[in-house]
């Protein structure tokens, strides 16, 4: 009798399931990573443009804005009389906006901010990190255009 070698149908599962557990489990862990890589690539794209706007504001002497729209969940930045210098950043899935809507000045000249809010209220952006239930505050300080995130 001719005796053959192989594999029995139990090992072949075992195998099968070994592999399927290296390519799935690799898997899991990018898709948190990315969804971190996002929000972190979100915020620093929010605190460069506001940067490089309110700079735009002092060099060009002409005045730029920033409008946070909670109805679209994004933020629009403005160069006045520069329609074509405009830029929209929508909001990650997992990331919202809790402010209302309103606008943030950057005063030409100067940098410095002015909001359409009623006076006296503080001028900041409130996100609300849904994954994490964390809230990410940028808080301008009065009479300057700096900000601190917190």
């Amino acid at each position: 009798m001719i005796k053959r070698q192989g594999f029995t149908l139990f090992e072949m599962l075992l195998v099968l399931f070994v592999v399927t557990s290296f390519v799935l489990l690799p898997t899991l862990a990018i898709g948190k990573w990315h969804s971190k890589l996002t929000q972190n690539f979100f915020f620093y794209r929010i605190e460069k443009s506001l940067l490089h706007f309110q700079q735009l504001a002092i060099t060009q002497g002409t005045r730029s804005s920033v409008y946070l729209s909670k109805e679209n969940q994004e933020l629009i930045f403005m160069i006045a009389n520069d329609p074509e210098a405009k830029k929209n950043i929508s909001l990650p899935e997992d990331i919202r906006l809790l402010n209302n809507s309103y606008t943030i000045y950057f005063k030409s000249g100067t940098g410095n901010i002015s909001i359409s809010k009623s006076p006296g209220s503080f001028s900041n952006i409130i996100f609300k990190q849904l994954s994490t239930d964390k809230q990410i505050i940028y808080q301008f300080m009065l009479g300057s255009g700096r900000f601190e995130r917190k």
